[in-house]
């Protein structure tokens, strides 16, 4: 039996609805399903009974759940427990998106560290799929994705807005232009986030949508790599516009997207579950952006 085992079962117990657990967790309903066989035959008894769409929970799954819901609990505070804590000092995670770090200043965490010395900031950079995946567990406070999306646990503002940008090598004769269509990208080589980010398979879903010859040169989850590959003319980069700041200038162009932006929220557990050092850590953040 293994904990993921246990927290499929707990959420296709709490929605009684493969399809929409699938949704919620960005895995398939074959994979859910396959895990819940799996648990089954571990232990020996049936957990649901089908009804339509609807999965309903026999009297061993209800059983089930009084012992699952405790051990999930349990699992969670020894997740947060920082057992190396001998000064008294509390420990705020957050789980970012890729690139979302670059965007805060530094002079943000040398305020953050003069005011509350007593709290330690962790942060866990992993893909969107994977923090949806702790968010669902309520196993981490605090998350910066892109959004909106809405969510029963967690509460959600808008941190910063930015546009994607183009970075053409200079040599390139687009690079003279102050816009780019559509039309412009066909069968030239990108360089693009993993399509495993939601926002790079959207934008490559579009252009397909457009009629327009996408040309895949790499797909990677390192921004600096996808600036070096643009600096080098080996393919027009498609990133950020605060990423693209650190580029050279004298070597590529970057050339704002008409279509494409990234908004980004702080997503934090509904207010009576948030911790006081988590509180302080989101207002400092959102002032940080002028939100507040």
């Amino acid at each position: 039996m293994t904990h993921r085992q246990l927290i499929f079962f707990y959420q296709v117990y709490k929605n009684k609805n493969i399809v929409h657990v699938a949704e919620e967790m960005y895995i398939s309903p074959q994979g859910i399903s396959k895990t819940l066989i799996q648990l089954e035959k571990e232990l020996g008894i049936k957990l649901f009974e089908r009804s339509g769409n609807r999965m309903i929970p026999t009297d061993a799954a209800e059983e089930l759940i009084k012992h699952v819901k405790i051990i999930l609990e349990e699992y969670a505070a020894i997740s947060e427990k920082n057992f190396c804590d001998t000064d008294n000092k509390k420990t705020v995670r957050i789980l970012s998106t890729y690139d979302v770090l670059k965007k805060i200043p530094t002079d943000f965490f040398k305020k953050f560290s003069e005011k509350y010395p007593n709290i330690i900031l962790h942060f866990d950079e992993m893909p969107d799929n994977d923090i949806i995946y702790h968010l669902n567990r309520q196993e981490v406070e605090i998350a910066l994705l892109p959004g909106p999306f809405e969510h029963n646990s967690y509460d959600s503002e808008i941190l910063f807005t930015s546009k994607f940008c183009y970075l053409i090598n200079k040599k390139d004769t687009l690079s003279r232009k102050k816009q780019l269509s559509f039309s412009d990208l066909s069968g030239r080589s990108l360089a693009v986030k993993s399509t495993k980010h939601p926002l790079s398979r959207q934008h490559l879903d579009t252009l397909v949508k457009e009629g327009i010859d996408v040309n895949v040169f790499v797909e990677i989850s390192d921004s600096e790599t996808i600036r070096r590959i643009a600096e080098d003319g080996l393919a027009i980069g498609m990133t950020l516009d605060y990423l693209a700041e650190k580029a050279d200038r004298s070597k590529v162009k970057a050339i704002p997207s008409r279509y494409f932006e990234k908004t980004i929220h702080i997503f934090s557990l509904n207010t009576p579950k948030l911790s006081h050092e988590a509180k302080l850590f989101r207002k400092m953040l959102l002032s940080c952006f002028g939100n507040i």
